[in-house]
């Protein structure tokens, strides 16, 4: 980087001296231009108001006014030069007095030029020195005024969450040029409802512009009506710090708020809106206020206001449901009826509602959460672990969510108990179907016995009279219908092999060969020896 040129004024009432400084020196070798000289302190002062120049050589005895009173004079000017002042030995006093108005540098006379270029090298290299850290600070205070908004958002941050007194808080406030009257503020929190799901599968960019867009609806909003500061604080999430003459003021705006992004984008948000806080020290309580409301998006859809005043009332209750409504419920889900199991859930979960108070969500979630692991372990009585590992999944995300709602919460029982019946149901017709696959082949096994329904019933031991409901539910037929149907499709197997119509009769469970030729007639139509003349030729 080159740098600058410095600028230079001679001034002496000794023309000699001035043409002598001025020309045998090459200046502009060094960086420095000559750029005024004057034989008088009159001249000189006009000449160093004019010209401004870096550096000024000058001799304290001058006639109209001698060095010092011109010094003097453009030193009260605020005019920024080093001088170097030229004196005789005799000129003590004047060299003190010099001193003392802050002269970089005495020359003595008589003197050489390259004493004289000694000091005013000297001088240069302060001067550019100073000129590089005034060069640092100025683009320092560039960096800090296009770093201010970033700066307040952040240090508005630390206000909400830790406490300190309005005197440190005010020399902050002034450095960061905030326009809000430091008291009576309102906080608001504003979370953009469904975002995560909304936003998922979009790139970043879209995503940022969605956010940006929410913040410039919010900013455009309260501009217009009173000073505040809108700041991102979380992925979906925004804080708005406001100065508001009271909590209705405050309410009003925060609806204007919502309303517009509503309007103007295709997103909704929910406002959570803290006490008024008549002192920066009341920040971090009106945060924690407007997070405390906000959490009552639980029992809504978004879209709405929520005032930490209409919840206070709240803090601290609990609610209780029925025990035998509980019981209704785990009955329903054993026998894995489904449609009677939400319906024992809905009597429970109208309970809930029917408190004359939202109580606060966090325990309302963990009440939800609770019934929900019930409802797992009643089922895990009856399914294995891993039939119910999805469903269990579901439960653990659902705690591990921040955003979800009472609705989603009440789906997810609603869910839990139909796919659980189902599993149970689908249990229960395995099991069934495994007893009467064993009954099936023992009957087979047993076609040419007097076998009986008690008999098959003890072989899966199970009643004779559930048995046989079993039987008929899964069969379509009833255990008789079945036995009778087996033992005629082994007969007709029997006689196409050639088998005697008595051989025939006793190998599936008749002594009678009358009545098993009745019987087989009356299942097919046609006699035992018409049977086999059909298909043996």
């Amino acid at each position: 980087m080159t740098e600058a040129r410095l600028t230079l004024c001679i001034i002496d009432d000794t023309d000699d001296v001035v043409t002598g400084i001025a020309t045998a020196i090459p200046w502009g070798d060094h960086g420095i231009d000559v750029c005024g000289t004057a034989t008088d302190g009159m001249a000189g002062l006009e000449l160093i108001r004019s010209l401004r120049p870096d550096i000024v050589i000058t001799d304290i005895r001058m006639p109209m006014m001698d060095g010092l009173e011109m010094s003097r004079a453009v030193l009260e000017q605020a005019e920024a030069c080093q001088i170097i002042f030229i004196t005789g030995y005799t000129d003590f006093e004047y060299a003190q007095q010099a001193l003392k108005l802050g002269a970089f540098d005495l020359i003595t006379k008589p003197f050489s030029t390259s004493t004289v270029l000694q000091v005013v090298l000297q001088a240069q290299k302060e001067l550019l020195e100073q000129h590089r850290i005034q060069e640092h600070y100025r683009e320092m205070e560039s960096k800090i005024r296009h770093s201010l908004p970033i700066l307040r958002q952040e240090y508005f941050q630390l206000l909400l969450r830790y406490p300190t007194s309005s005197e440190r808080a005010k020399q902050r406030w002034d450095f960061l040029q905030v326009e809000m009257e430091a008291a009576h503020f309102a906080v608001m929190v504003i979370e953009i409802d469904d975002f995560t799901e909304r936003c998922s599968s979009l790139p970043i960019h879209e995503v940022e512009l969605i956010r940006f867009t929410i913040q410039n609806i919010l900013e455009e909003s309260i501009a217009p009506l009173t000073k505040g500061l809108v700041f991102r604080d979380g992925i979906d999430r925004f804080v708005a710090v406001i100065n508001a003459n009271g909590e209705e003021e405050a309410s009003v705006l925060a609806d204007l708020c919502r309303d517009n992004i509503t309007q103007y984008s295709k997103y909704s948000v929910s406002v959570g809106l803290g006490l008024m806080a008549e002192r920066i020290e009341q920040l971090p309580s009106a945060y924690e206020q407007a997070l405390s409301a906000l959490s009552f998006r639980f029992y809504s859809q978004g879209n709405t206001l929520l005032r930490f005043r209409d919840f206070e009332s709240t803090h601290g209750q609990t609610l209780k449901y029925s025990l035998d409504k509980e019981k209704e419920l785990f009955l329903s889900m054993y026998s894995g009826n489904g449609d009677k199991a939400v319906e024992a859930l809905e009597l429970i979960l109208q309970e809930f509602a029917d408190s004359e108070t939202m109580l606060e969500p966090q325990y309302m979630k963990s009440v939800h959460y609770e019934l929900a692991l019930m409802i797992l372990r009643a089922f895990m009585e009856k399914v294995p672990y891993d039939k119910l590992s999805v469903l269990d999944r579901k439960v653990k995300d659902s705690l591990i969510d921040g955003k979800v709602s009472l609705q989603d919460m009440r789906l997810l029982l609603k869910e839990l108990c139909r796919e659980g019946c189902k599993l149970v149901t689908q249990l229960q017709a395995t099991s069934t179907q495994s007893f009467i696959d064993q009954a099936i082949d023992y009957i087979k096994a047993h076609l040419h016995d007097n076998i009986t329904v008690q008999e098959c019933a003890k072989t899966v031991h199970i009643s004779a009279s559930y048995f046989a409901g079993l039987f008929k539910k899964t069969t379509g037929m009833t255990f008789t219908q079945f036995l009778i149907m087996e033992r005629m499709e082994k007969a007709k197997a029997m006689i196409v092999a050639g088998a005697q119509v008595q051989e025939v009769s006793a190998a599936v469970g008749y002594e009678d060969r009358r009545y098993f030729s009745e019987l087989f007639k009356k299942h097919t139509g046609v006699t035992p020896t018409e049977f086999r003349s059909a298909y043996i030729k």
